[in-house]
């Protein structure tokens, strides 16, 4: 793959190459930073479960918009520059250029009202981001000297670069808004799902390094932290650390009814394992639904589990806990035991409830 070269990117390796490295980082690894791509929201054909995101056969034959952010995690914020790339598995999943929202220069027309987690509000014309913050007099900045980034021209990878704005009174905040690193992202884009995209877990990942055509690395995804003491221009204020990468999966299913581990996928809607209800927890409730509805047919009546014959369909899967093509006590015994562990230990595995 060929590096693409922006010109922030050009701009900041000669920063790097011309400057010393001062002898401790604030980031020491990526055990203590990472960026991860996250789905925020989705057309309503589409199901979100865990940062997964899942598609039916008629959702994929249609085509569809994934709403997504990058996100920073870390505890402290002290960062003088970001450096990501982001590259698509699939020609048919892309970056749509048209809905970067760039934190440093976007802004609606007229102030917005936004919430901080802890209940306090806020208004501003431009949209908050992970390192924002709030100047002296309560007003909210961007606090950033510029964002660039760059689309390949078939727009499936999409490259980014942040340089925070340079302080001379002090250590900038360790802070980010909202005080903790994920309350807000540092860049939204949409994913565009093509039309006919095929069936498979396509994924949307970091790049960490690419080889140019005279084959030098080129560190593609990485972070610099700014270690400089206050008043002390003669140091490098960049301390490059490589982050946790954490990227996104689309999983395109190739068939009605047809699991992804735990999560059903089909045209007539989606769900768990197990909730028979799909109200999105596994529980005491949607076992006792299963053995209404064994008992009901163990005395030759007509059981359903809707009046809708699609959602019929969709929960009869869900409630064959055991993948026997059956619906029985024996199902309903498992969401039991299922529920019973998930409350106990935070969790559960079907394959060990079942034994499949």
């Amino acid at each position: 793959m060929k590096h693409i070269r922006s010109i922030a990117s050009a701009l900041t390796a000669a920063a790097l190459l011309t400057a010393a490295m001062p002898a401790h980082a604030a980031y020491s690894g990526p055990e203590e930073i990472g960026l991860a791509l996250r789905p925020v929201s989705a057309d309503s054909s589409l199901f979100i479960h865990d940062g997964t995101v899942y598609v039916s056969p008629a959702a994929a034959a249609a085509g569809a918009i994934i709403h997504t952010g990058v996100y920073i995690e870390a505890e402290r914020a002290d960062l003088a520059y970001i450096k990501l790339n982001l590259q698509s598995d699939c020609t048919d999943l892309t970056f749509d250029k048209d809905t970067f929202v760039n934190p440093s220069v976007t802004a609606y027309s007229t102030a917005q009202d936004f919430t901080l987690p802890d209940g306090t509000a806020f208004s501003t014309r431009f949209k908050p981001y992970a390192l924002g913050c709030f100047n002296s007099s309560g007003t909210y900045i961007t606090d950033c000297m510029w964002v660039m980034c760059n689309f390949l021209e078939d727009n499936s990878q999409f490259v980014l670069t942040w340089q925070h704005s340079y302080s001379e009174t002090g250590p900038r905040s360790a802070s980010f808004l909202g005080g903790v690193s994920d309350a807000f992202s540092l860049v939204d884009l949409d994913l565009h799902l093509a039309p006919g995209t095929a069936a498979g877990v396509h994924r949307v990942d970091y790049i960490e390094q690419s080889e140019t055509e005279n084959g030098q690395i080129v560190e593609e995804t990485y972070v610099c932290s700014d270690d400089t003491p206050v008043g002390d221009k003669s140091g490098s204020v960049y301390t490059k650390v490589i982050p946790a990468m954490h990227g996104l999966e689309i999983a395109v299913a190739s068939e009605e009814y047809q699991y992804f581990g735990d999560v059903l996928v089909s045209s007539a809607g989606y769900g768990l394992r197990g909730d028979v209800n799909r109200d999105g927890v596994v529980n005491s409730e949607d076992a006792s639904i299963v053995l209404s509805y064994t008992a009901q047919n163990g005395l030759g009546g007509n059981a359903s589990f809707s009046e809708d014959a699609a959602e019929h369909t969709l929960r009869l899967h869900l409630a064959d806990a055991d993948g026997k093509d059956a619906v029985n006590s024996t199902d309903a015994s498992y969401i039991l035991v299922y529920a019973a562990q998930a409350g106990l230990h935070g969790s559960a595995d079907w394959s060990q409830v079942t034994g499949g």
